[in-house]
């Protein structure tokens, strides 16, 4: 192939890449290649990584452990043909099964997120028909239905023609309570608004929701909460899709976040994490009840690509080396160091803007305010720190609307590491706000 003698910068190809492709970009930077926590740009700049890639890249950047067994398996098999078994699909299968709840039992192929996301509704759908129940703020994947289950109406697609009809309830949001009842004297109308919505709709035959809400605004609800819903569609005899995404493979501080909320589901999705980002893959794990009938009364009805020999030796390798290294552990005490020194950095710099720092394990969100007291959302000031972090070497993301800093480090960091992205943090706040 001949040698690419166009000027490698960042400025050009940045427009070069939105000319030849219909996505665009957030950053005025091209991602070259990376290492454990740090990024590297086509121009050799340097950034320290707060955003794991949106939440993908838990076991870091670049594990030589992992690309060892991508090369050791791609000169075995790379594909296999889908309706065949393969080894390393049944030892991923059998591990998964083995770490999650008792009752999920069978695992259903995907290639991502929304992919899982879709074939758990699938299952579902197709054995007790109905419409489902999410959340507002929701995010849950970009095929057509999980789209239309999201809550930002940028990302729905025109005219919704997703079979399954939807209807939308409050998350238990306590900064911004939709019943104003957040003042330490919670009484949970959030979960009783279900109970509501299930006994006026019995239509309603499942409920999906993230146990964190990752791209809506890092919402972390009560652990109460949890067992409360789960009463509640218990006594309406509702399935429960719990999508963990984001949330699974360490990231809120156990190895799912179902272990620690105690929630228990009917199907649990799982992506992002489950390769750290090296290979696409995802997970429908249910029990058998519904995955019996999904394979009774329809085809195969996943992807072709989903579960390659080759994904699945990588996402093996990728689960036991967070388990190892006790990465879920690491994100506890990392997260709890990290949202100390962001309560800590944030209040000293934007006392006035700060509204909210949440999170739970290293997954974090800082809302930002123009008024403590209207709690009205600062749009435009979250753009501009996210956009002056990055000019000054580090990465963090942002919540749809720009109002909420999302930190999602990938789950090896050290503290040392921390606190260089921190100092990073705490000049830019210096600049933007000129104090």
């Amino acid at each position: 192939m001949e040698d690419d003698k166009r000027q490698l910068d960042n400025r050009s190809l940045t427009e070069e890449y939105n000319r030849f492709t219909g996505h665009g970009t957030l950053y005025p930077m091209i991602f070259d290649t990376a290492s454990g926590c740090e990024i590297t740009d086509i121009e050799g700049n340097k950034y320290v990584d707060f955003s794991s890639g949106y939440g993908v890249i838990n076991a870091g950047w670049q594990r030589k452990e992992l690309i060892k067994v991508m090369q050791t398996q791609a000169e075995k098999s790379c594909f296999s043909i889908p309706w065949m078994g393969n080894l390393e699909a049944t030892r991923l299968a059998e591990k998964l099964i083995m770490l999650t709840p008792e009752k999920l039992q069978k695992c259903i192929r995907a290639t991502g997120g929304g992919d899982a996301n879709e074939l758990g509704i699938k299952a579902v759908y197709s054995r007790y028909g109905g419409d489902i129940l999410s959340f507002y703020y929701s995010y849950h994947g970009g095929t057509s239905t999980t789209l239309s289950l999201g809550d930002s109406e940028r990302f729905h697609f025109p005219g919704n023609p997703a079979r399954v009809s939807q209807f939308k309830v409050y998350p238990p949001y306590c900064y911004r309570c939709p019943f104003d009842q957040c003042n330490g004297k919670c009484s949970f109308s959030c979960a009783e608004s279900v109970n509501k919505i299930l006994k006026e709709n019995p239509e309603i035959k499942m409920m999906i929701l993230e146990p964190v809400i990752g791209s809506g605004g890092i919402i972390v609800p009560p652990k109460e909460y949890w067992k409360i819903l789960r009463e509640i569609c218990d006594r309406h005899d509702i399935k429960l899709i719990v999508d963990e995404v984001l949330t699974g493979f360490g990231r809120t501080g156990s190895l799912f976040a179902v272990d620690q909320m105690e929630i228990d589901p009917d199907v649990l999705t799982l992506s992002k994490g489950m390769c750290s980002g090296y290979v696409p893959i995802g997970v429908a794990i249910m029990t058998s009840e519904l995955s019996d009938h999904l394979s009774r009364n329809f085809n195969d009805v996943t992807s072709t690509y989903a579960w390659t020999p080759l994904a699945c030796a990588v996402a093996l390798a990728n689960i036991n080396l967070i388990i190892h290294e006790k990465l879920d552990l690491n994100a506890q005490l990392m997260g709890t160091y990290l949202i100390n020194r962001l309560i800590e950095v944030f209040h000293r710099y934007l006392p006035n803007e700060t509204g909210d720092i949440r999170g739970k394990g290293l997954m974090i969100g800082v809302e930002l305010v123009k008024d403590r007291k209207t709690k009205e959302p600062a749009y435009f000031l979250g753009k501009k720190i996210v956009l002056a972090c990055q000019k000054n070497g580090l990465i963090i993301g942002a919540a749809w609307d720009w109002n909420v800093l999302v930190f999602l480090p990938p789950l090896i960091i050290t503290q040392t590491e921390l606190d260089t992205g921190l100092n990073i943090l705490e000049d830019t706040l210096k600049k933007c706000i000129n104090r």
